[in-house]
Formats: C-alpha cells, structure tokens, sequence
C-alpha cells in the first residue's frame, strides 16, 4: 500500500509515524550508534522504496535531507543530534529546575552533596592538572593560559567572533565574562523572545571551540569574519521568521 504513495506522503510517514517511534526513547536514553544507524536504515528504505526489507540507490543523501528547509533539506529530524539534544534537556533541568519534583529527588539519591560541574571541557589549563605534559597557552592567542573563562571571554578572537555576532543580531554583548553571560542566557532563556539571544552564545562558543579544535590538530585557524558569517547562518536557518527579520546580513 506504501508504494502507492508519493515521496511526499512517505515523508510525511517517516516524520510523523516512524520518528515519533524513537522520539520516546530518544529522551530517555542515549542511543547507540547501531541502534540509530538500523533506525535510519528502515526510514530511508521506506522513503524510497516503499518496502522496508528492500533497498536501492538513494538519489538524494540522506544529510540533505536532514537540513532545514530554508538551507535546502526536508527537515528530517537527525536522531543522533535530537537524541545529544534531549539528553542536555535533562541535564538543564537538573541543574536549573530545582522546584521540579523529579529534579528534587535525583538530587537527594544520586547527587546529593556533590558539587555539579558544568565545566566539563578539556581546556590546556584542565589536561595539565591531570597530570598531562602539553603546553597550557591559548591555542588562539598565545598569550595566556587557556582555561574556559580565557577562551571564549578573554581572548581577542573570542571578543572579535562574539562582538561580531551582536552586532549583526542587534544584540547587547553586555559583560563579556562567564558568570554574566552564563546568568544571562539562563534568564533568556525563560523567556519568549530570548531564543535569540540563546542560540547566538551556543553557535558562537561552539564555533570558538571548533576553531580552536582546528587549530590545536591541523594548525589552521578561520578569522574571525567567516566565523560570524557561519554563525549567522546556522542561526538564521534555525531560528524563526520574526528573529530573523532581525538579522542584518
């Protein structure tokens, strides 16, 4: 009967019946690669087949598809993303929803008194305290030893990157320091219409850490111009028509 529908109505199966399926689970659990893998695998032969025992050459990628229809895709959910995404739900409502009952009582049976670290990233600074030979100047500037509050709040290119992004979003970059940008986006992100606010410090702190990947591994580093014209772009394609008529690009 499914191979009687058009590509259009299969989608329309896989969006609603078969991701919903894993969506359950996918907030509850971290899911296995091979677990993803075999779900993908029966939605994409579903989508072009028809079938789910029968397979054949797909005429668009799969990735594609997972993009967001203003980038081009179809707006498949991507299951190992949505799976990271629902697991750090959870870990925000632990850590910042304590009036929740659930919340209350995993702090009282597992966490207890133990302290609860967000900061979890293995800057230079943190490796050497384990013990680890590497050198603990900032990848970026050379200058400074590179802990979390230096990489995305002190350093020049970090500034350069967030300043950057503000400007183009309208946006206020405030008190350029951790605890001020970490209060801020907390309260934002509470709010109607600080989503904007929100996604513009995540897609910046995570092009930072990207490009200090890049440098640390392949001694290549973006400026800090394609920085904020690629973080622009993901936010634009992700965020709403009213935030986007914000955005001067």
């Amino acid at each position: 009967m499914a191979q009687l529908l058009s590509y259009a109505g299969r989608m329309q199966l896989v969006k609603t019946m078969l991701s919903s399926m894993q969506n359950y689970w996918a907030h509850i659990f971290p899911l296995s690669k091979k677990i993803i893998r075999a779900i993908v695998s029966v939605c994409r032969r579903f989508l072009w087949t028809g079938k789910t025992g029968e397979s054949k050459k797909a005429p668009i990628a799969w990735d594609m598809l997972q993009k967001p229809k203003t980038a081009g895709g179809w707006n498949i959910i991507n299951m190992e993303v949505w799976n990271k995404a629902a697991m750090l739900k959870l870990l925000w409502a632990i850590a910042f929803k304590t009036d929740k009952l659930w919340v209350k009582w995993v702090h009282s049976y597992y966490i207890k008194r133990s302290s609860y670290d967000t900061n979890r990233l293995a800057t230079t600074n943190r490796l050497s305290t384990w013990g680890i030979n590497c050198n603990t100047r900032c990848s970026l500037c050379r200058r400074e030893d590179e802990s979390v509050e230096h990489l995305f709040f002190m350093s020049d290119y970090a500034k350069e990157v967030w300043q950057g992004v503000c400007n183009q979003l309208r946006l206020s970059s405030g008190n350029c320091s951790f605890h001020s940008v970490l209060e801020t986006t907390k309260r934002k992100a509470r709010q109607k219409n600080g989503k904007l606010f929100v996604m513009a410090v995540t897609e910046s702190f995570y092009a930072v850490w990207r490009q200090r990947n890049n440098q640390v591994f392949n001694q290549q580093l973006q400026s800090t111009t394609m920085v904020v014209r690629d973080v622009l772009f993901k936010i634009a394609v992700r965020c709403t028509e009213e935030d986007r008529s914000r955005m001067i690009v």
